[in-house]
């Protein structure tokens, strides 16, 4: 079982508005909870920096299958958005890059581009400066703590980080809570019964699960197991496209970002299927 330590809910991210996306996959507040975090504040104006946002894709064609995310983020004044789209394009850039985005609050401050922070699972920076190098190491090191096993403290704040916001996510943990530490759970029941009582909420708590095990798939599976999870990726994309429209905003926001894993996955999928 991988365990995530990612407690974002307590983090506020600013500038991930449709009107600054310049390219990669398009993010919200809701998908940043759960991963690990790269930020790279860089400029058009810098070739140093130009080379940065382009040598980060080789870090995220590595480790893109993991909870990660890497953020590039256009510094204002440093060049026009539109000239960042074209760098993106010609540069073949896929993972996420903004204008002006990052943490809304306790971001460091940079003194020239580019400049890295990386965000661990427990919330905590654990790297910030302007050396790639020490900035992918901290990444590696963040994913590794991911998967360590939690005690039942972690489990309690983890939840506690949920429950308001990604409710079918929060329901999937109780579950397992429950199973792992009974006694602690307890606290909890009340809530459990509510959440459990909301059939949306448990349709999306399997649609968390199913998410996390396609977004994690073993490549090397055969073709034809490949294929079969392929094909219920696509039934479970058409059966929940209609949450996105639900009138509980948190569950349309959880039904947009587990599809969004969904879409990738499909992507990832049919290239080894085609293999």
């Amino acid at each position: 079982m991988t365990y995530a330590l990612i407690l974002a809910a307590a983090l506020g991210w600013t500038g991930l508005e449709p009107d600054n996306h310049i390219g990669g996959r398009k993010l919200s507040e809701g998908y940043m909870q759960g991963k690990v975090a790269l930020v790279c504040r860089w400029g058009l104006d810098s070739q140093e920096s130009r080379e940065s946002v382009s040598r980060l894709e080789h870090v995220w064609q590595s480790y893109k299958s993991k909870p990660l995310v890497i953020l590039g983020s256009l510094i204002e004044g440093s060049g026009t958005p539109a000239k960042a789209k074209t760098l993106v394009k010609s540069k073949g850039i896929s993972y996420s890059v903004y204008s002006g985005a990052g943490l809304e609050k306790g971001a460091p401050v940079f003194e020239k581009a580019p400049y890295f922070y990386v965000i661990d699972a427990s919330n905590k920076m654990i790297y910030k400066g302007s050396d790639e190098r020490r900035a992918e190491e901290a990444v590696v090191q963040a994913l590794t703590n991911y998967a360590s096993p939690p005690d039942a403290d972690y489990w309690s704040r983890l939840i506690d980080s949920e429950i308001d916001v990604l409710p079918g996510r929060a329901y999937m943990h109780l579950n397992e809570f429950r199973k792992l530490f009974p006694d602690e759970s307890k606290a909890y029941d009340d809530r459990f019964k509510a959440l459990k009582a909301r059939s949306e909420v448990v349709k999306m708590a399997q649609l968390e699960t199913f998410a996390a095990k396609v977004r994690d798939f073993d490549p090397n599976e055969s073709k034809a197991n490949l294929q079969s999870m392929l094909s219920k990726l696509k039934s479970a994309s058409k059966a929940y496209e209609p949450f996105k429209g639900h009138s509980d905003p948190f569950i349309a926001q959880e039904a947009k970002n587990c599809l969004a894993d969904l879409k990738w996955a499909e992507v990832a999928l049919k290239a080894h299927v085609g293999k």
